[in-house]
């Protein structure tokens, strides 16, 4: 385990230190073959920046922080365990995306398609994502402190564990997601669609439920100190 580890990193090393001006081929990704011969496999083959087509590169263990991906397409790619701080991802599509274990603390993921993505383990404090659709997302113990979801598409999501400290969740859709265990604490649910979630052992302590739609959902041993909702102690 330590070896691959070790391996990982120093790929990610070496993908840091591609000069772009230099290659003569474009690497195919998905492919699995060093198409431009430079030793590395389904790198991404251009530099960073919005609109570029990385979809099923390997970008695990880099730093991306700070980049413009924004219509970015994305899909099918391996970012785990990368640093994506602060980056750009407006409009982006990372459909079927690994993203596990990533660190996207204060990215903008606002109307990014990030439908079947796998984002367990993963930071997304303070993150944005107004708009977003994130059907049938992995979430599992993702961190979600201060993460605005405004809007958001989290049908079927599972996100069993996630922490959602103060998390803005204003009619956000939560159609059938796994909401199990997850912390909930002095979160905004205002509006938010939780018909048929599983809510079971949640905590809802101090979240504002006002207007939200909980037919059909499991409370089951769910701490329901929330307010503005019936179900609220």
């Amino acid at each position: 385990m330590t070896s691959n580890l070790s391996e990982k990193i120093e790929r990610a090393k070496n993908l840091a230190a591609v000069d772009y001006s230099k290659l003569t081929n474009l690497e195919i990704c998905g492919d699995e073959r060093d198409n431009n011969f430079n030793g590395i496999i389904d790198e991404a083959p251009t530099p960073t920046g919005p609109n570029v087509d990385w979809s099923e590169c390997n970008l695990a263990y880099m730093n991306l922080e700070n980049a413009n991906l924004r219509g970015a397409d994305l899909r099918d790619a391996i970012l785990t365990k990368t640093t994506l701080n602060h980056v750009n991802f407006r409009g982006a599509d990372l459909s079927f995306a690994d993203l596990s274990g990533a660190d996207l603390a204060n990215a903008n993921l606002s109307g990014a398609d990030l439908n079947n993505a796998d984002l367990s383990d993963a930071s997304l404090h303070f993150t944005i994502s107004n708009d977003a659709i994130l059907r049938i997302a992995d979430l599992t113990n993702a961190d979600l402190r201060h993460v605005i979801f405004y809007g958001a598409d989290l049908s079927y999501a599972n996100l069993s564990g996630a922490i959602l400290f103060n998390a803005n969740l204003y009619n956000a859709n939560f159609y059938h997601a796994d909401l199990s265990g997850a912390i909930l604490f002095d979160s905004n649910l205002s509006g938010a669609d939780l018909r048929g979630a599983d809510l079971t052992n949640a905590d809802l302590t101090d979240a504002n439920l006002r207007g939200a739609d909980l037919t059909n959902a499991d409370l089951t041993d769910a701490d329901l100190g929330c307010f503005n909702h019936p179900i609220c102690d």
